[in-house]
């Protein structure tokens, strides 16, 4: 976290990120998005992830900037969270602020 980011709450998610566990995990995420300007959300470097964790945290970004508000992940995608990216197509074409957000790369200017 930057010194810019000191007013950010950190969401430390489980391993599970399923479509078991998502409505868990849209309760955990909105709710800090309700109380913060800021979230930053920690995904585990391993356990289960599944298409339906992408998707609801793109619904969360694009909420987050409606309100005015920022999510970030703590560390760029973890290689098995890559690997999903690609299968779901969210790297072909990826923008420049979801490249930021999800593989913490920045163009350069």
């Amino acid at each position: 976290m930057s010194k810019d980011d000191v007013n950010a709450h950190r969401l430390e998610l489980d391993p599970i990120l399923t479509i078991r566990t998502i409505t868990e995990i849209h309760e955990q995420v909105m709710s800090a998005l309700n109380e913060v300007q800021h979230l930053e959300i920690s995904v585990p470097e391993v356990g289960e992830v599944d298409l339906s964790f992408l998707q609801l945290i793109e619904a969360a970004r694009i909420t987050a900037e409606m309100e005015g508000k920022q999510i970030s992940l703590v560390r760029p995608a973890s290689q098995q969270l890559r690997d999903l990216l690609e299968r779901g197509g969210f790297l072909t074409d990826m923008d420049p602020n979801s490249r930021t957000f999800w593989l913490h790369e920045r163009q350069n200017q």
